[in-house]
């Protein structure tokens, strides 16, 4: 199969960032307060076929790899952190009660009992754990801290589609799950049940590297 040159990749790399660039800058100086212009999501089109581009026809040395993985990861960076900045407040599915929940813990130093999420605190822990260290606000700390860990998922379903099929099919999968719209919810909206698209993945590839390494002897 057709295969173009390292030249190729760098040029079609080089085209991407530009891109990404104006699509930072369509995001920031944004006409309407609430709205993303059609500006920003054709640029997001442009660069993921970019990067399908590469996927197909690009040699995939490691170095390479990391490179359309590091293009993956900024697309969805983009699209979940995007919501958080253009709404002021809290988004989410009852977000003011998951940030009081956090706010006790960090007054309290313990988890408090007698609420729905007492037996089940991951996602508040984790939270006010990142809002202690970094000083920063709940909206910050969930971005950092949850956001951050639907996108270390994308890393496992690379790692699970190249130990299943190859390189190219686990790029391939990282990509589609990156701009899905599932996962871009479970990456913006910051509910505990963002954890399970990491968990999920994690426990599967665990599964498959162990299968791997000791494999049942019949």
């Amino acid at each position: 199969p057709y295969r173009f040159s390292s030249k190729t990749l760098r040029l079609l790399s080089t085209v991407f960032f530009l891109i990404f660039l104006y699509n930072i800058y369509v995001l920031l100086f944004r006409t309407e307060t609430y709205n993303r212009s059609y500006e920003y999501f054709i640029s997001i089109s442009f660069m993921v076929s970019l990067i399908a581009v590469e996927i197909f026809f690009a040699y995939l040395s490691k170095k390479n790899v990391f490179l359309i993985l590091a293009q993956i990861f900024l697309i969805a960076t983009n699209l979940r952190v995007a919501p958080q900045i253009i709404c002021s407040g809290l988004i989410g599915i009852d977000p003011w009660w998951h940030q009081i929940f956090a706010t006790k813990i960090l007054k309290s130093s313990h988890i408090p009992l007698g609420y729905s999420y007492s037996k089940l605190p991951v996602f508040h822990l984790v939270t006010s754990l990142t809002s202690l260290i970094t000083g920063l606000d709940y909206k910050s700390s969930t971005i950092t801290s949850i956001g951050f860990s639907n996108l270390i998922s994308l890393i496992f379903v690379f790692l699970i589609g190249r130990f299943v099929f190859n390189v190219k099919i686990g790029l391939l999968g990282s990509l589609l799950s990156g701009i899905a719209d599932w996962y871009i919810h479970a990456g913006f909206l910051m509910i505990p049940n963002t954890f399970g698209t990491v968990l999920i993945l994690v426990i599967i590839y665990i599964i498959f590297e162990l299968r791997y390494r000791f494999p049942i002897i019949t």
